[in-house]
């Protein structure tokens, strides 16, 4: 099932109802949330912060089940890739105060950590909406284009390299 602004609302809304604690929605998921709505996506990048969140995994797939979505629909890995780049709740901006969870989202610079590692086409296309959508502050810019340029230094794959040109081209709008 396609996700869209609606379906994600409602499942930030029933998780910060359900579940207890910090979380944080990631990845591609966020940018439909936030109304920019470029591309499809089928799963949800959802990572609680903490261990009390971790061991409430199972009522995160009974409410996307509950939304009529396949368990599937989290994307287990993104917990690896966030606990790599979230070092703390300054990286993080509000997204749901809830009865018993609050869920955020990544800033600007969060956003980029966890995009330009991999910096698949896909993720070039998020990152290059994100600025275009979100118009972040030129502090949120400056850092986005140092991350950009260490990655540039330290790649060699042409596609990659491309990727990045593209984004730091657009920083420099």
């Amino acid at each position: 099932m396609i996700l869209n602004k609606a379906l994600l609302k409602k499942f930030v809304k029933l998780a910060g109802e359900r579940l207890t604690g910090d979380w944080i929605l990631i990845g591609g998921t966020v940018l439909p949330y936030l109304g920019a709505e470029h591309r499809t996506t089928t799963d949800i990048d959802f990572v609680g912060l903490g261990s009390k969140e971790k061991a409430q995994q199972f009522e995160v797939m009974q409410i996307v089940e509950d939304l009529g979505l396949p368990v599937e629909t989290i994307n287990s890995a993104a917990d690896f890739f966030a606990h790599k780049q979230v070092k703390s709740k300054s990286q993080l901006v509000l997204l749901h105060q809830g009865g018993s969870a609050v869920i955020y989202r990544p800033n600007t610079e969060l956003y980029f950590r966890l995009k330009l590692p991999r910096l698949s086409e896909i993720d070039a296309e998020d990152c290059v909406v994100w600025l275009r959508h979100l118009r972040p502050s030129k502090v949120e810019l400056t850092a986005v284009a140092k991350l950009v340029q260490r990655e540039l230094k330290t790649t060699r794959e042409p596609q990659r390299i491309e990727r990045l040109n593209q984004i730091r081209n657009l920083l420099a709008e």
